[in-house]
């Protein structure tokens, strides 16, 4: 169930901002992520761990103040030692409603970053639907800065190596595809990865490891999320080293003191002149009063 302790009731009400319309379905949608975000707020604040928005919420929240009217997610990130310590803490500080979702506290993950997850709602990638074992609730994406390798060469090696480890994680994860050929090779493969790694988890150890190997370049980048080189924004450390708080939807929340530099990297000198992308998660199979599994065995009945 949506909970309405976070919003009013004409929180949900139908709304047009810059000429988009938001439904009340999806308004239903930002509820439980202002919900998760409030929960992720409290456990940070109880660990004395520091987490900033990010991307897209970032950028609304700097805006103005609320979500981007065609955004379906909230994204946060973190520095390295404050996302080790939450990942320890594997979800034992969240309330029972919530679940702390990463490669070490549920099956078959093979995300390059963590997400909290409402129990009992739905949010589901179609291709991955009924071939997963994690947990496919309404989430909120956690990002990880990690070190920029000092040079080019030792960054592309790096990639190099982590993603070799990280196609397999992604094999035994999920050995399907919208393409026939490809979940035959995934299915075959599976064979001997599964005799050889019989953990992902501590498949998954090796990659992180990887993917942590520089840690005091003065630049960071999500490299845990990012599959090319060519594709890291060089973030100073610098920029996160302290915080202010910004409204975002009602609340204030923690943006990098230095955001305006971190969200001219990520899209450039005019970031505050909104153009309309689409979402990264665009398709979801998003339910906000049933659990995914409901939903699955509901598609199975018809």
């Amino acid at each position: 169930m949506v909970s309405q302790e976070r919003v009013s009731s004409s929180f949900f009400e139908e709304e047009i901002r810059g000429g988009y319309t938001i439904t009340p379905e999806m308004k239903k949608i930002w509820a439980v992520e202002l919900e998760l975000l409030d929960e992720f707020d409290r456990v940070c604040k109880q660990l004395n761990i520091k987490y900033f928005l990010d991307s897209g919420t970032l950028l609304g929240a700097v805006r103005d103040g609320h979500f981007i009217p065609w955004d379906d997610d909230i994204d946060l990130i973190m520095l390295r030692k404050d996302y080790d310590i939450l990942v320890q803490d594997r979800g034992k500080s969240f309330q029972k409603e919530y679940f702390f979702q990463c490669a070490y506290t549920d099956t078959d993950y093979p995300r390059g970053h963590a997400q909290l997850r409402k129990k009992g709602t739905c949010a589901m990638i179609p291709v991955e639907a009924e071939h997963v074992k994690f947990d496919q609730g309404i989430f909120m994406d956690i990002f990880v800065l990690d070190g920029i390798a000092p040079d080019s060469e030792k960054l592309a090696e790096q990639f190099k190596r982590k993603n070799r480890i990280h196609r397999k994680i992604n094999t035994l994860c999920n050995p399907f595809s919208d393409r026939k050929v490809k979940t035959m090779v995934k299915h075959v493969l599976c064979v001997p990865y599964r005799f050889v790694y019989k953990d992902v988890k501590a498949l998954f150890a090796k990659y992180e490891e990887i993917c942590k190997e520089y840690k005091d370049t003065g630049y960071v980048d999500k490299i845990m999320f990012r599959r090319d080189s060519s594709k890291v924004i060089y973030l100073k450390k610098e920029w996160f080293s302290d915080s202010v708080n910004i409204p975002f939807e009602g609340r204030e929340y923690p943006v990098p003191g230095h955001y305006k530099d971190v969200l001219e990297a990520y899209y450039g000198k005019d970031y505050m002149t909104p153009m309309e992308a689409p979402s990264m998660h665009g398709g979801l199979i998003i339910d906000v009063e049933k659990s995914y599994k409901e939903v699955l065995e509901e598609n199975h009945k018809r």
